[in-house]
C-alpha cells in the first residue's frame, strides 16, 4: 500500500515565492495582466484590456495605432474614427489635415471659412488679418483695433495709458487711475501709504491703518479695535 505524502512546507514555500511581488495568488492566474503600480492588485498588459475579470486582447484596425496607456487605439494621421475602424479624411479645397485625427481630420486654411458645408473665402475689412480655422468671421482685427460691426475700429488710448497683451484695448499707467470713460488720472497719495499690487489704487504702509482718505498711525485703542 503506498503512501500520498503531503506537501512539505519547503515545497508550498517556493509554490508561494513563485507569484510575482505584489500579485495575488487569484491575479497571477490572469493572463496577461501585471502587477498594478500600486501593488495590490492588477492591471491588464500593453495591448489588452479588462472584460469580465479578464484581460482581452485590443483588436487595433488597419490606419491604428495603440495609444500611449495601451489599453485603445488611435487613428494614423489622415483617418477618422468611424465605428470600429478608421476612415481616411477626405480634405476639400482650401482645407488642411489636422495632425489629431478629430472630428472631421481637417480644418479651414487661414482667409476661408465653412459655411452650409462650403468653404467660403472671406471678405476681411480693412485693418484685420485672417483668422486660422472655420471660424465664425474668419477674420480678427489687427493689435490695437477693435470689431465692431464688421469693421475694425482703432483703439483710441488716452494719456498715460497703454494698449494691454492682447492689444483689444487699454489700461492706465502704474500709478493713474481710470476716471470716466477716457482719461487717466494721477493718484495722490496720502503720507505712509504706497501703491498696491495693481498699481491703480493705494493702500496704508505696515503699523498705519485707513482713516477716512488717510494712513493713521496704529495705537493701542485702534490696535485692539
Amino acid at each position: 500500500m503506498h503512501r500520498v505524502c503531503a506537501p512539505s512546507a519547503a515545497l508550498l514555500l517556493l509554490g508561494w515565492l513563485a507569484i510575482p511581488i505584489g500579485v495575488s495568488a487569484d491575479s497571477a492566474a490572469v493572463s496577461h495582466s501585471v502587477p498594478d503600480s500600486y501593488g495590490g492588485g492588477w492591471d491588464c498588459a500593453r495591448g489588452y484590456r479588462q472584460d469580465a475579470g479578464a484581460c482581452v486582447a485590443i483588436s487595433v484596425p488597419a490606419h491604428a495605432y495603440l495609444d500611449a496607456m495601451g489599453d485603445d487605439w488611435q487613428c494614423d494621421r489622415g483617418y477618422v474614427r468611424v465605428g470600429a475602424g478608421c476612415a481616411a479624411v477626405q480634405v476639400p479645397a482650401h482645407a488642411h489635415l489636422l495632425d489629431l485625427a478629430i472630428d472631421q481630420g481637417w480644418d479651414c486654411d487661414p482667409g476661408y471659412r465653412q459655411a452650409a458645408g462650403h468653404r467660403d473665402a472671406i471678405h476681411a475689412p480693412a485693418n484685420s488679418v485672417a483668422a486660422f480655422g472655420c471660424s465664425a468671421t474668419g477674420w480678427m482685427c489687427k493689435r490695437g483695433y477693435r470689431a465692431a460691426g464688421g469693421r475694425c475700429d482703432r483703439i483710441q488710448v488716452p494719456p498715460n495709458a497703454f494698449l494691454t497683451e492682447a492689444g483689444d484695448r487699454w489700461e492706465c499707467d502704474r500709478g493713474y487711475q481710470r476716471s470716466g470713460h477716457f482719461s487717466c488720472v494721477k493718484l495722490s497719495l496720502p503720507a505712509n501709504a504706497h501703491l498696491n499690487s495693481t498699481g491703480h489704487d493705494w493702500e496704508c504702509d505696515r503699523g498705519y491703518a485707513l482713516a477716512g482718505q488717510q494712513c493713521a498711525l496704529i495705537g493701542p485703542r485702534m490696535a485692539a479695535q
